[in-house]
């Protein structure tokens, strides 16, 4: 036993404890204890370790989420949940429970055994290596339309441009996006639904986001899971049918899951053969083409038989859009025209006209830069065994200037801060204000022009740091301070 001179007994024990589990990870290389299968209230599901001290859970409703390792002695390894605080030590045969804000350890009503990887789902093999997948999602009535590759290809060259020439990402001196590749090739994945159209489509008018829930879960259900790695998605649901505007069936959508995964999904109807190309030059003069599409109006310009290169304008930029959120993007309306966040995805033929000075492009502001580079999939200097999200204390309070507010943000990090940025969630959430952080903990005050109205739900705060995680503070109207 460890004896510590002026320590209480009980903490010396604890201490020992404490060292035994650290001690003991340094010398977990060849431990068997790679897999806890279990049963719990998503039915079957499993505890993997990953490397390192990520561990992550598979539910039995094929969604996951990341655990660190906190230590192991000879009886159990213990983790935490970093989204929940949860924290759990698995034994052989049981496992035990014990949330943030409690001191003893309960039993775990999941009965469980450590097994062999060779248990695992198939989906949950795949490790992230930080490389986009893309994928060509086709219902089980429908038919790949032909050269469906190169097409997806040649229109992920026009948004890695939009990408490149972004003002504000120049410095950064991209190469391009980090999507998978076969050769020299963007890799494109063809996924074929068992579900029709319709099962997709259903209530597609009422623009609830359904089409998109349900593409989310068939990936996650079959190998393809966005919350492991960034995928984008073009969908062959669009309908040839008249309705206000574009085509039914017509998504275009993204969610972000930090720090490894996000999903993006923009319609395939962008694939016909009157907007996409199989060669970049001929996609060159589709994008100038000034010839009506007779019966359709594009997408909120809505002018009747609108031209061919709004449509086009539309699907590269708004590609580039959608990765942008499932990058960890807000949108961003203090230079509409200009920002890719906002309407200047509408705009990107400013970026292929060899009149327009690189300065005047169309591209990211620069805080949204700071956290396109505060991502796994475009940082090169990022600790990558660093999954603690940052610690964020914000408030918000009323001054005397009508519309004006105060943000205070009290932050701490285990690795280093990087970018913050305040969000003002109303019909579409916008950023407001954003900054570069620096060190371990920073007090934050930033007065922003808030203009608190009816339509404003709440205000978000995003704050990154030096290991690509994310943690965003939600703040509902009522919690503002008069």
């Amino acid at each position: 036993m460890l004896s510590i001179p002026g320590l209480p007994s009980m903490l010396c024990r604890v201490l020992f404890c404490c060292l035994q589990i650290q001690a003991t990870s340094l010398f977990a290389a060849d431990d068997p204890r790679v897999v806890w299968e279990y049963s719990g209230g998503f039915g079957k599901s499993w505890l993997a370790h990953e490397g390192g001290t990520k561990w992550m859970a598979w539910l039995g409703n094929s969604t996951s989420l990341i655990h660190v390792e906190e230590g192991r002695t000879p009886e159990f390894i213990q983790l935490r949940a970093v989204e929940t605080g949860l924290q759990v030590r698995l034994y052989a045969g049981r496992g035990q429970i014990k949330r943030a804000s409690e001191t003893q350890w309960k039993t775990w009503s999941a009965k469980g055994n450590w097994v062999g990887r060779d248990r695992l789902p198939k989906a949950a093999v795949s490790f992230p290596d930080y490389q986009i997948r893309v994928v060509y999602f086709v219902p089980s009535d429908r038919e790949p339309i032909a050269h469906y590759d190169a097409k997806i290809r040649v229109l992920l060259s026009y948004v890695e441009e939009l990408y490149r020439s972004s003002p504000s990402l120049r410095r950064e001196q991209l190469d391009g996006l980090p999507f998978e590749r076969e050769g020299d090739e963007i890799q494109v994945h063809l996924v074929k639904a068992s579900q029709p159209v319709s099962y997709f489509n259903e209530g597609w008018e009422k623009r609830d986001g359904t089409q998109f829930g349900r593409i989310l879960k068939y990936l996650r259900e079959n190998e393809h899971d966005p919350s492991r790695r960034v995928t984008l998605v073009i969908p062959e649901t669009w309908e040839d049918t008249p309705v206000e505007e574009g085509w039914a069936g017509h998504e275009a959508r993204a969610t972000v899951f930090p720090p490894d995964g996000g999903l993006a999904i923009y319609s395939g109807w962008i694939l016909q053969d009157r907007f996409c190309a199989t060669t970049v030059e001929t996609q060159r003069d589709i994008l100038f083409d000034r010839t009506p599409v007779i019966g359709r109006k594009s997408f909120t310009l809505r002018n009747p038989n609108s031209p061919t290169f709004e449509f086009v304008e539309n699907a590269i930029g708004g590609v580039a859009h959608e990765l942008g959120h499932a990058l960890g993007l807000p949108h961003d309306y203090r230079d509409p025209n200009r920002n890719i966040m906002a309407n200047g995805f509408r705009k990107i033929q400013t970026n292929f006209t060899p009149r327009t000075s690189p300065t005047d492009f169309v591209g990211f502001s620069v805080d949204n830069a700071r956290l396109l580079m505060s991502s796994r999939y475009l940082a090169k200097d990022l600790k990558l065994d660093d999954y603690d999200p940052p610690e964020v204390q914000a408030g918000i309070r009323a001054t005397r200037k009508p519309g004006q507010l105060l943000v205070t943000l009290n932050l701490k990090d285990n690795t280093r801060l990087r970018a913050a940025v305040i969000v003002r969630m109303d019909s579409s959430g916008r950023l407001l204000k954003g900054m570069p952080l620096r060190g371990q903990s920073q007090v934050v005050r930033e007065l922003i022009d808030g203009g608190i109205n009816d339509a404003t739900e709440e205000f978000r705060i995003l704050v990154t740091d030096d290991g690509g995680n994310t943690t965003t503070t939600r703040i509902p109207l009522d919690q503002i301070a008069k």
